[in-house]
């Protein structure tokens, strides 16, 4: 053999072990096990094996905005003892924030470690929603990975934009928004997948979240139906998913306003106070530099949407249309505006934490089916791997 012909060998071995490794990949990211309740087993187990270890851990130590611990402990204690937040004390955001610390309490007792249990409570139940929605909507593999990316995203023990050093469960009801923002962007942009009957509860599901993110943090709230109505852009909802989202709504706002009494102006006017502090406070430079921080995470998302339509197969592209390209671009687009916007609207120096949720998505739809659409696929998962790791870190 001469070294010309040698040369040639080892670079086809190189390029069938390349091959090979892309197969394996791609065979378990699209594989359909015939036994889904094994699946269902593997979810639940990776979020339990998740949370459990959040809850251990308890609170962790305040390396960052400590006053935080303060507010919550005294609402949580506050409405254990029945009082109520805006009517009896003032509470700068709505009924839901002290939702994990009045169940980690009544858990714990007076033990800061009961914020750790409530918080870690609250991440499993969001994942689990999300495990639920996503399940009749994408291949298993992608609903596992979707469904622990939102669960560790709502449990992770730093705020968000913060190094991963700064351990502390301050700011934890923005994690706990941009995961339920996860489960509405599930139902509203995978919807076409899901069958009719799965459609009713997760417009339903919508509804519920939007609720609850207004009786959470507001600007959640407006960034939830701004995403709904762009989603309607991508997939027309039928006129009884839209009924089902406003039952929703309205099921979640009739229950917190019972709890209220129907005393509303207390709510009103602790969520004016803190609009206007929050606009006095904006700094346009500050504003800049977190835009700035948060562009390597918007650029691979939108390399992300470059690279989705790429991976289709004929006939997933000749349903998605000839400007099927437009769509992913479109929607990889709004979550990253809704993702600035929210940063315009919460102490977070940088980061796009949906960006890791919006790869999977994107990633959910690879259909290759001749040899060169598998590299773009592999490429496509590479990149939502790194996108899933830089919203792990935060950033």
């Amino acid at each position: 053999m001469t070294p010309l012909e040698f040369k040639h060998s080892r670079t086809n071995a190189a390029d069938a072990g390349v091959r090979g490794w892309v197969h394996r990949l791609l065979g378990l990211w699209l594989h359909h096990p015939s036994n889904q309740r094994l699946m269902d087993l593997v979810a639940v187990t990776a979020m339990i094996a998740v949370c459990g270890s959040a809850a251990y851990m308890g609170a962790p130590p305040a390396r960052a905005e400590l006053a935080d611990y303060y507010q919550f402990l005294d609402g949580g204690w506050r409405i254990l003892n029945g009082q109520r937040p805006h009517l009896d004390f003032y509470s700068p955001y709505g009924v839901f924030l002290y939702a994990p610390a009045v169940v980690g309490l009544a858990i714990s007792g007076p033990d800061v470690r009961g914020l750790g249990y409530g918080n870690a409570l609250a991440a499993f139940a969001i994942g689990l929603w999300a495990y639920f929605i996503c399940r009749p909507r994408l291949a298993p593999s992608a609903s596992i990975l979707a469904a622990l990316s939102l669960t560790l995203l709502a449990v992770a023990p730093f705020p968000l934009g913060y190094d991963t050093s700064a351990s502390s469960c301050a700011m934890i009801y923005n994690r706990q928004c941009y995961a339920l923002l996860g489960i509405l962007l599930i139902e509203a942009y995978s919807g076409k997948g899901a069958g009719a009957i799965s459609r009713v509860p997760g417009a339903l599901s919508s509804g519920i979240v939007c609720g609850i993110l207004l009786f959470l943090k507001p600007s959640y709230f407006v960034m939830g139906l701004c995403l709904l109505a762009a989603a309607a852009v991508i997939r027309p909802r039928k006129r009884n998913e839209a009924v089902w989202i406003v039952c929703g709504l309205g099921l979640v706002t009739m229950a917190v306003l019972c709890y209220l009494r129907f005393d509303i102006g207390p709510l009103v006017s602790d969520y004016v106070t803190v609009a206007g502090a929050r606009v006095e406070g904006l700094d346009p430079h500050e504003l800049y530099r977190r835009v700035v921080a948060s562009f390597p995470q918007f650029a691979g998302l939108m390399a992300c949407a470059l690279l989705a339509p790429l991976t289709w197969n004929s006939d997933l592209a000749a349903r998605r249309g000839r400007f099927g390209w437009l769509r992913c671009l479109f929607f990889a687009s709004v979550v990253s505006a809704a993702g600035l916007c929210l940063l315009f609207t919460n102490w977070q120096p940088s980061g796009l934490p949906l960006s890791a949720l919006t790869a999977i998505l994107l990633a959910s739809e690879i259909r290759p089916a001749r040899k060169n659409r598998e590299l773009y696929s592999a490429s496509l998962l590479a990149l939502a791997a790194i996108s899933h790791q830089r919203a792990a870190d935060g950033r």
